[in-house]
């Protein structure tokens, strides 16, 4: 879904003509944007988000990707464009990812590595005798409990997996923050 969402921003973008530029594999992956778009004399750099969960009223927003490195709130990107049924929005990355901070009750991502630690091991599974001590107001375990709590997800085929992320609702981003709507 994420690939189609992508080419459809693409398709968007040039026919706006605002000239899309992909980004490399590096900046992709480490940076975290899909495209660079040129428009009225700014270059900005974009991460494309495509729906989660086949939902258009929720998102995941990751402060830490799979690797317990910077997420994708953190990355290079200056907006996260958001699928929706039949247009992207457009969030400042920045904005996002201060809102994260003050949804979830945390001020940075050493509170959380720092709680991560104490609940999960290094193969990224719980560990349940801190989940049963721990008094843990932030972390859930299953991902429809994470609406402005982190989840991590468990490891994947015997790989680790470490992000941390929270389940937000497009509307209450939409209430909270300045956005733009992006449609032909």
């Amino acid at each position: 879904m994420g690939d189609i969402a992508e080419l459809n921003f693409f398709n968007i973008s040039r026919l706006k003509g605002y000239n899309p530029k992909e980004a490399n594999y590096y900046q992709n992956v480490m940076e975290h944007w899909d495209y660079k778009i040129s428009a009225k004399g700014k270059v900005i750099r974009v991460d494309v988000k495509s729906a989660k969960d086949n939902r258009f009223d929720i998102t995941y927003l990751e402060i830490l990707g799979t690797s317990g490195k910077d997420g994708w709130l953190l990355g290079k990107a200056d907006f996260i464009v958001f699928q929706q049924k039949d247009h992207f929005i457009y969030f400042r990355r920045k904005d996002l990812c201060d809102w994260f901070f003050k949804k979830v009750g945390l001020n940075n991502t050493t509170e959380i590595k720092e709680i991560y630690s104490k609940l999960f091991d290094k193969q990224g599974d719980f560990i349940y005798d801190a989940w049963d001590k721990l008094n843990n107001n932030y972390f859930v375990k299953r991902k429809w409990k994470a609406v402005y709590k982190l989840y991590s997800r468990t490891p994947w085929e015997g790989k680790p997996r470490h992000d941390v992320m929270t389940m937000a609702k497009i509307e209450d981003m939409k209430k909270d923050l300045k956005y733009w709507e992006y449609r032909l």
